[in-house]
């Protein structure tokens, strides 16, 4: 079975050709329609890593939402994509503990090695004596 990816991204920042190459590298690829629906998906059945695009870290309730993730799935792989431009809301992000926070535009081959870095990193944190 695939390893299963959510993805809670607008279009611009993880478009097409992005969830294309993940599932080109093996991943089943879904997409949520927010932050909310991620959370609800998550909780329902833990998907293998969670890609979340931040637009506004302090605008729109996303970061809570996703603090809460955090708090509820603490080991879950999570790739940030973020568009803020400030010390305070790289911080926020960082916060998270993400296996990788990046910057928007991501290219589809960035983010497929940022899903597998997550996982490899989550395997290293699960595997005994480490």
């Amino acid at each position: 079975m695939k390893p299963r990816v959510l993805v809670s991204a607008p279009c611009e920042d993880v478009g097409q050709p992005a969830l294309a190459a993940l599932g080109d590298a093996g991943f089943a690829v879904h997409r949520c329609p927010g932050a909310t629906a991620l959370l609800e998906s998550v909780m329902q059945d833990r998907p293998a890593a969670v890609i979340v695009s931040v637009s506004h870290p302090y605008g729109n309730g996303e970061l809570q939402i996703f603090r809460l993730l955090r708090r509820v799935a603490t080991d879950l792989p999570l790739v940030v994509i973020s568009k803020g431009d400030s010390i305070p809301a790289e911080r926020a992000l960082r916060a998270l503990d993400p296996a990788y926070l990046a910057l928007a535009p991501v290219e589809p081959g960035e983010l497929v090695e940022a899903v597998r870095g997550a996982l490899a990193r989550a395997r290293l944190r699960l595997a005994p004596g480490s």
